[in-house]
């Protein structure tokens, strides 16, 4: 098997860019018991390119050989350079990724060492329960504007440069709708109309467990102004996928794109 090695920065060496999801696990079938890490090219898009393989296929096939995901960092332009390894024996496992093995065993690609780590961590209890991560709520505004919607750029911490929809964290004491309201006031110096309710995304991040309320909005006014974050895009259907959304907004691009085509 010929794979593409990217020398470069010692902090995402070896690194690895594969021209598909088959090629990866193939790598991974002749490599996951005796390679301690290595990176792999990513993008948050549904299909492979430019020598990067979709997010979602890179978690599952690491499932299926009892490996994990940690560290992400960003390569060029649509690319992530994703940190993988084995997992440690009793290792915590997850809501969402206890259900994509499940359905991975129910499809037959699970391997023998995915179903012994899989053992393990049950044999440990360690299988996560959701209330074992801690829980963060949070609120979305998906600000709509004729046939675009308002996207914002992070400029500070470990997801630096992706993009989100506006919105934070629910204070104690507040309802999702007043919390919308305030972080939308501090973030963006405007106010808006919250019109409905559209879905909540639960996503497991490496450390906490996120539960993400989102609602379609509109501006009463123009005013916009950037507080937190270092730009922002107004975004059509067609162009929501050209940019690196964080993990859990990026779950919620499909009922955006619905939501947008159902109202053109």
């Amino acid at each position: 098997m010929e794979t593409s090695l990217i020398s470069g920065d010692m902090d995402t060496t070896p690194l690895f860019e594969f021209s598909d999801r088959a090629e990866l696990r193939q790598w991974l079938e002749e490599n996951h018991s005796t390679t301690p890490y290595c990176w792999v090219a990513t993008t948050r898009g549904k299909e492979s390119r430019h020598g990067a393989v979709p997010y979602p296929d890179l978690v599952e096939e690491c499932l299926c050989f009892g490996w994990i995901d940690s560290t992400v960092k960003r390569l060029d332009e649509g690319r992530q350079a994703q940190r993988i390894s084995p997992r440690k024996k009793g290792s915590t496992w997850s809501i969402l990724n206890t259900k994509r093995f499940r359905k991975l065993e129910e499809r037959g690609l699970v391997a023998k060492a995915g179903r012994i780590a899989f053992r393990e961590a049950g044999k440990k209890e360690s299988v996560a329960e959701r209330d074992q991560l801690k829980t963060i709520k949070v609120v979305a505004a998906i600000i709509r504007k004729g046939d675009r919607i308002f996207a914002t750029q992070r400029g500070y911490g470990e997801w630096k440069d992706y993009w989100e929809a506006p919105g934070g964290k629910i204070e104690p004491g507040e309802s999702p709708i007043q919390a919308l309201r305030r972080e939308i006031r501090e973030e963006l110096d405007t106010e808006i109309n919250v019109e409905k309710f559209l879905t909540t995304i639960e996503w497991d991040y490496p450390a906490f467990h996120l539960t993400m309320h989102c609602y379609m909005c509109s501006l009463l006014n123009d005013s916009l102004h950037l507080n937190e974050h270092e730009a922002a895009r107004w975004l059509r259907a067609d162009e929501l996928r050209t940019v690196n959304w964080l993990p859990a907004d990026y779950q919620l691009l499909p009922t955006i794109e619905n939501e947008l085509q159902s109202n053109a």
